[in-house]
């Protein structure tokens, strides 16, 4: 057989399969159909998990966003809330500058009482410009009382503007405070209604695997037992053909000298270079027990130094399994006990004109083809 369509059918087979060491299902009858339908489900499964799997990928991305903005606006509202806090007490300065104005005026009304003597009118400003002693005087009481008066005014206004524009700064940021609590509240919101989805798809994943990993099982004992029924099938056919063969066993023609006309690089052609006895139109690796029992050599199951050994469709071949179309025929290099040591050729082979060795067990279950 071609030995690298063989790893090609191995491989895949194990990238469909997996490694899951559940025990084979109970299948009594199983088609090529019924492992393809298989197959079909599964790779269904793993695109639906592949969605999914991209979908908690984006989802991650997104509460990764929501956390950053919320972070952010977080910072911004401590931000904001430090500027109040500020300007809370920008204004409590202001009333105590107020307080320290009105409390300056109420000296500088003691000082012009003092200054007054004797209340006459019971206004200490009038008082201070009665008792002025002449006209100078009184002009110069006049332009002190207007110098105290615009004073006091200006710095009642210029404290109460300033307490006015605070007040307003207040208002300004605490309304943009509220903005971004709301902000904040629908980042947190946002941030809750991913982290629901992100649970749901991550419940996807879980029952997809689940899904996967039973498809695996399934697979895997389908094919089982179709390999077993396939080997059954040959197994039967080949004593059938051998018990008619059996008067003629021993009596073939020796086909040594015939040349060796099969493809270079397959079993097949190694198997002729090293047992030129064998017939050149045997067929693939899987046919060879049949074509040589035709012939008259004996066929059967016991293994011996420089027979062929058969291997049909889905055997296994110590780590690898036989092409299920066209089986694999190696040569008998020694017997011990139940086991072989083989060597043969193939595409699939660092050298695929061999020889490469490999030693199996279960002998007693292959077919050899003695010379």
């Amino acid at each position: 057989m071609n030995k690298l369509t063989k790893i090609v059918t191995v491989t895949i087979a194990a990238a469909t399969i997996g490694a899951t060491g559940t025990s084979f299902l109970p299948v009594t009858a199983t088609t090529k159909s019924d492992i393809s339908s298989t197959q079909t489900s599964t790779q269904k499964l793993l695109e639906q998990l592949k969605s999914a799997n991209a979908e908690v990928i984006k989802l991650d991305d997104q509460i990764t966003a929501k956390n950053t903005a919320i972070t952010d606006t977080t910072t911004e509202i401590t931000s904001t809330q430090t500027k109040i806090t500020g300007l809370k007490a920008s204004v409590a300065k202001s009333k105590k500058e107020l307080a320290a104005r009105t409390d300056t005026m109420r000296e500088q009304l003691k000082s012009l009482q003092k200054k007054a003597g004797d209340s006459v009118t019971g206004n200490a400003y009038v008082d201070f410009l009665l008792k002025a002693k002449n006209l100078s005087d009184a002009l110069g009481r006049v332009k002190t009382v207007n110098g105290l008066s615009k004073a006091n005014a200006e710095a009642v206004k210029e404290i109460k503007d300033t307490k006015i524009q605070l007040g307003k700064q207040k208002k300004t940021l605490e309304a943009t405070k509220a903005k971004q609590v709301a902000a904040k509240n629908t980042l947190v919101a946002d941030k809750a209604k991913l982290v629901k989805l992100k649970s749901t798809a991550k419940a996807k994943q879980t029952a997809l695997n689940k899904k996967i990993n039973a498809n695996k099982s399934k697979l895997k004992a389908l094919q089982a037992t179709f390999a077993k029924q396939q080997a059954a099938a040959k197994a039967a056919k080949l004593t059938k053909t051998a018990s008619k063969s059996t008067a003629t066993s021993g009596n073939h023609k020796n086909h040594t000298g015939e040349g060796n006309t099969y493809p270079w690089g397959q079993c097949t052609w190694y198997v002729k270079q090293v047992a030129p006895w064998v017939g050149n139109y045997w067929g693939n690796g899987t046919q060879w027990s049949s074509s040589a029992a035709a012939e008259g050599f004996t066929v059967n199951h016991t293994p011996a130094v420089g027979a062929v050994v058969v291997f049909h469709g889905g055997q296994s071949v110590g780590s690898w399994t036989a092409d299920p179309t066209y089986g694999h025929v190696a040569y008998v290099t020694a017997v011990n006990g139940n086991s072989i040591t083989i060597q043969q050729g193939g595409m699939g082979f660092s050298s695929p004109a061999g020889p490469n060795t490999e030693t199996i067990g279960n002998a007693s279950s292959y077919d050899y083809i003695h010379k």
